[in-house]
């Protein structure tokens, strides 16, 4: 209806991990998504569970990366994401801010918005700039999470591994008034 989804074309944070610990599983919680049934423990790369979802939760409260203003326009969105340490079982998070989905497999898109309903070509959105964080675990490794190479492909690496943020929100434009000369 009156909403779009806007994705940061170039990095809104730098030097971020994925997360910290990358050789520890957690104790679920939660806070960390929701599941048609509960696990007891997550991987390290578990997006719900990730530094950087909370980065991203307090960048979008946050008046030194958005205003008042914009934080009124910006949804919540939830999105769906696998669970590899639990049978690839998925779980959804709720959030104003969020990391985009990758594919190993299918590294020439990117998928943004409820139910991954937006999908984002290398060749026009994501086709140069740094390397940034995606919210999709490695089917790999569990101390690993999938990132883009602009222009390149997705790759994978530790959790640990410093790169640059780059989500997208979905923003309501119902209320929002303008005018082009």
């Amino acid at each position: 209806g009156d909403n779009t989804i806007i994705f940061a074309a170039s990095p809104i944070a730098t030097s971020q991990v994925f997360e910290y610990d990358y050789s520890r599983n957690k104790t679920f919680d939660s806070s960390f998504g929701v599941y048609e049934s509960n696990p007891s423990d997550v991987y390290a790369n578990h997006y719900g569970a990730s530094d950087l979802r909370g980065v991203l939760q307090s960048m979008a409260s946050n008046t030194s990366y958005f205003t008042s203003a914009e934080q009124g326009l910006m949804n919540n969105t939830t999105v769906t994401t696998k669970d590899t340490m639990n049978s690839s079982v998925t779980y959804t998070t709720t959030d104003k801010l969020y990391a985009l989905r990758g594919n190993y497999d299918n590294a020439q898109y990117l998928w943004a918005g409820s139910s991954d309903s937006t999908v984002l070509a290398m060749s026009s959105f994501w086709n140069s700039g740094d390397w940034f964080w995606l919210r999709s675990p490695s089917a790999n490794y569990s101390s690993c999470a999938l990132f883009a190479v602009p222009g390149k492909s997705v790759h994978d690496d530790y959790v640990q591994y410093l790169l640059t943020v780059q989500p997208a929100s979905n923003l309501n434009l119902s209320s929002v008034l303008f005018a082009s000369a």
